[in-house]
């Protein structure tokens, strides 16, 4: 079911950069939706940020996470699945919790179906709850099509510059399902291309302030980084082991059987799996 009154789309927007979001942007208009319409009842609100890392997918998410939630702190961004589990579990009827891109690059794969599996699983949760959910991630086309179909909106966020970063476009739930759709079908091998040619509903830029300490903010990431790399499961850093021997000729799949104590098709399963996912 969708809403009555779905997201309202415009073809541009202004704002000013000196403060986090302005109260006569077209953004915070359908944001306001959100808190006045959709939650009062009983809907969530479940949103995307996309977009190349760096180009500032945090600030944006954690500028309208604090629009939306007042009480919204860091201790609701969350990097990983055990977090996002416990933040959901935690969180107030109504609240905000940001699901941050932690690692991506190599593990991008890998981490975009830890994200598909947490989140479905946690849909029921959020949906009592009547709570709000923004996760951030590089790649669109990388999520789960269900996951995708429940997003009220999503927003691609770029950089026009390495130092001019703060600029978005905004997709409701039609044109964000249109997009994802023409990343998958149509430009598989440049997913990206998408973006030219699906029309935004319109483009906003948005300051570099963060509402909580960046030094904070930093440390908490770097922590849920290394204890992501540190809680791989034992398939996982098999997988990573076998793929850096298979590099040296003289070692057989045979060989790798007999040293973890699995079979020869394990370990041809398992490189398949590795490449695939491109753990390393």
């Amino acid at each position: 079911m969708q809403l009555k009154k779905t997201i309202q789309t415009r073809q541009s927007e202004t704002n000013s950069r000196s403060n986090y979001l302005y109260e006569n942007t077209y953004y915070v208009r359908n944001l306001d939706i959100v808190k006045k319409e959709a939650q009062p009842y009983k809907w969530d609100c479940l949103a995307i940020y996309h977009g190349f890392e760096g180009s500032g997918k945090s600030t944006l998410m954690f500028q309208t996470a604090k629009y939306l939630d007042q009480d919204f702190d860091l201790d609701r961004v969350v990097f990983t699945p055990e977090e996002f589990n416990r933040a959901i579990d935690d969180a107030p009827v109504g609240s905000c919790v940001v699901w941050d891109e932690a690692i991506t690059g190599a593990n991008a794969n890998q981490h975009a179906k830890k994200i598909n599996q947490a989140v479905i699983s946690k849909l029921k949760q959020i949906r009592k709850k009547k709570m709000i959910f923004l996760l951030g991630f590089p790649y669109l086309y990388m999520l789960s099509k269900y996951f995708v179909s429940r997003a009220l909106f999503s927003c691609y966020v770029y950089a026009k510059d390495f130092s001019d970063r703060g600029y978005f476009n905004f997709y409701d739930f039609q044109q964000t399902n249109t997009l994802y759709w023409y990343m998958k079908q149509v430009y598989p091998y440049f997913p990206m291309n998408a973006v030219k040619v699906i029309h935004k509903n319109f483009a906003g830029i948005f300051s570099s302030k963060l509402p909580f300490d960046e030094e904070e903010y930093d440390k908490k990431k770097e922590n849920a980084r290394i204890n992501d790399k540190d809680e791989k499961s034992d398939k996982e850093k098999r997988i990573e082991q076998i793929l850096r021997a298979q590099q040296l000729k003289h070692i057989t799949r045979g060989d790798l059987a007999h040293i973890y104590g699995v079979s020869v098709k394990t370990i041809g399963n398992d490189l398949n799996e590795g490449r695939r996912s491109k753990l390393i």
